[in-house]
């Protein structure tokens, strides 16, 4: 063999070994960080002053928790049917409210007041509600209604039309609707197309709806002021929530949230500055999203598991809560720094028992 042949050949076999070391290291390296982080840079290592404890442990299954201050609420089934429970979270006193032959879902609490959608399994519904600081029920003006929530200052909730498309379809029209707590009055805010998801606060309520082919977020001020767009966009902008200052949502700018695999990105909108934001672009799906002062809560989905995260808006710090290998951890909600959700394990399973979870978040520098 020639000088230079040999040269070549030396060279050549060099730069294979460069190329399997950089390859070997690049895939070590990628096996850490997916060990800590996951493959879309999430920080799997939830810090123990936030570890998660269960609200009331049992063996019924229980779904859709909300919290506000020391009060904890939630679906449970039990004897064959959903119903809501209140668990005191200062006292340790748990109580059924509601009881009987209907499923009770989806409850909401705000300034002593509980509210919730009950009916026959697969029939029409109606809302039903609790007020805890006078031990009674509330008699609410509605007839059938959907998703309602409450406030410290009404109750919203969609009244679905019972009109039909010339093909026999639901139109999915809905009224927009709120009831003001201090007047007993009942406003109708507004009437669109697939009106979904009310929540209110302070002097502003919010929703999606669906005014082209995508749903977007819409809101109102309490004053009768007109519906205005709070972001129009391509794709889903779903499940919206506010404490009064600032609104989050769930947005799916490439995919419908109605597609297969979507892939949600978390936004926010400044009311007083009127200025959107994003919160979250990471890679999974992440939905969900709750928001409490600086804080906002959401779930993310990441290969086999479904996790939740906050994130302090002030220092920008994001904290794991619950993040655990094959677990289902969903549907948060936070009243200041007292977050909730549902953890089930595997998350798959559908006959898995689903507990309510809890965890207090850290005082964050900024």
């Amino acid at each position: 063999m020639s000088l230079g042949r040999a040269l070549i050949v030396g060279l050549a076999v060099t730069f294979l070994v460069g190329v399997i070391v950089f390859v070997a290291a690049a895939f070590l390296i990628n096996r850490v960080l997916s060990a800590r982080y996951g493959d879309d840079n999430y920080d799997l290592s939830v810090p123990p002053a936030v570890a998660a404890s269960l609200v009331s442990p049992g063996p019924n299954k229980q779904e859709s928790p909300a919290v506000d201050g020391q009060s904890v609420v939630w679906s449970e089934f039990i004897d064959g049917y959903w119903q809501i429970v209140h668990f005191d979270l200062a006292t340790g006193f748990r109580r059924q409210l509601t009881d009987g032959p209907y499923d009770h879902i989806d409850p909401s609490i705000a300034a002593g007041w509980v509210v919730w959608w009950w009916g026959e399994p697969g029939g029409a519904s109606w809302v039903g509600g609790w007020d805890l600081t006078q031990n009674r029920p509330l008699d609410l003006p509605t007839t059938r209604v959907i998703h309602p929530s409450v406030s410290a200052s009404g109750v919203t909730w969609i009244d679905p039309d019972d009109a039909l498309t010339p093909d026999g379809f639901p139109t999915l029209d809905g009224t927009v609707s709120y009831y003001d707590r201090t007047s007993g009055t009942v406003l109708a805010l507004a009437h669109m197309r697939a009106a979904n998801a009310p929540v209110g606060a302070g002097e502003y309520v919010v929703w999606q709806a669906m005014l082209g082919e995508d749903l977007d977020i819409y809101g109102t001020v309490l004053d009768g002021t007109e519906p205005f767009p709070i972001v129009v966009a391509d794709g889903d902008q779903t499940a919206p929530d506010t404490d009064g200052h600032t609104i989050v949502w769930s947005d799916s700018p490439e995919t419908s949230s109605l597609q297969p695999n979507p892939s949600g990105d978390i936004y926010g909108y400044d009311l007083d500055s009127r200025r959107k934001f994003v919160l979250s672009a990471r890679n999974g799906d992440e939905t969900g999203a709750r928001v409490s002062g600086d804080w906002v809560v959401w779930q993310v989905r990441l290969g086999d598991r479904v996790s939740i995260y906050a994130y302090d808006m002030a220092s920008e710090a994001l904290v794991p809560l619950a993040t655990g290998e094959g677990e289902g951890n969903g549907f948060p909600d936070i009243s200041e720094n007292t977050v909730v959700w549902v953890q089930s394990t595997p998350w798959q399973d559908r006959s898995a028992i689903s507990q309510i979870a809890l965890a207090t978040l850290p005082v964050v520098q900024p």
